[in-house]
């Protein structure tokens, strides 16, 4: 199981638990000393972290478990994407997976690695976007 996934199944088996918030807090907890030493996760324990893990784990832990946007192991891994992203704003991530189609272009980077990386990019915007604060729309004043 990745990291993230044990992360989403916590949560969610918390969140089952009749909206328990102490489940959800306890649940989080658990999830928090899996940041690695760089400052973000890894798919897996054994694994270096990565763009793909570490956004992920922050839109689990900040949707599903109301992980504060401003708490440090948020932030810690807020900050580790932003140095792991690349000059033309995409991360990089190494595919662990088995080929079982025909290599094709998509044109995003980094050749064989380019469907994981582009997953990553994503998984790490979204994880970014959550810091922007909502503009306030001022026709509806």
């Amino acid at each position: 199981m990745t990291v993230s996934l044990f992360i989403a199944a916590q949560i969610s088996q918390a969140s089952g638990r009749r909206n328990n918030p102490a489940a959800v807090r306890k649940a989080i907890e658990k999830s928090l000393p899996l940041l690695d030493s760089i400052r973000g996760w890894g798919q897996l324990p054994t694994l270096e972290s990565d763009a793909y893990a570490t956004g992920q784990a922050l839109v689990a832990l900040h949707q599903a478990g109301g992980l504060s946007i401003t708490h440090r192991a948020y932030q810690r891994g807020v900050n580790y994407l932003i140095a792991a992203q690349a000059a033309d704003g995409s991360w990089a991530v190494q595919s662990r997976s088995f080929p079982f189609q025909k290599y094709f272009e998509s044109g995003f980077p980094y050749g064989h690695n380019q469907w994981i990386s582009a997953a990553a990019s994503s998984w790490a915007t979204m994880a970014l976007i959550l810091t922007i604060e909502a503009p306030v729309n001022l026709t509806d004043r």
